[in-house]
């Protein structure tokens, strides 16, 4: 089962995003981050031919997504979080 944050939920409504949208991006992502400073997973999917990040933790073996975003940029911030060492692909 996962689990929304109220932050999520309004950024899901403020930029179109579906439940069924983050749980596919959660179930196969293309690219899955652990990111160091928030000690959360990073999901990387697509929507309409742009990046999809979902930003989770797990807490007692449940997703719990914590933010949600869309964004043409998604290589320009994966190479830069991880050429920072912030984050870590698994």
């Amino acid at each position: 089962m996962v689990h929304y944050t109220k932050h999520a939920e309004i950024r899901m409504s403020q930029y179109g995003i579906s439940r069924e949208e983050v749980e596919d991006t959660l179930r196969n992502p293309l690219h899955l981050f652990f990111d160091f400073s928030s000690n959360r997973y990073v999901a990387i999917g697509t929507k309409n031919g742009h990046g999809l990040v979902v930003v989770y933790e797990v807490v007692h073996g449940e997703k719990v997504v914590v933010t949600t975003y869309h964004t043409s940029k998604v290589d320009k911030i994966i190479r830069a979080k991880l050429s920072s060492g912030r984050w870590i692909e698994l």
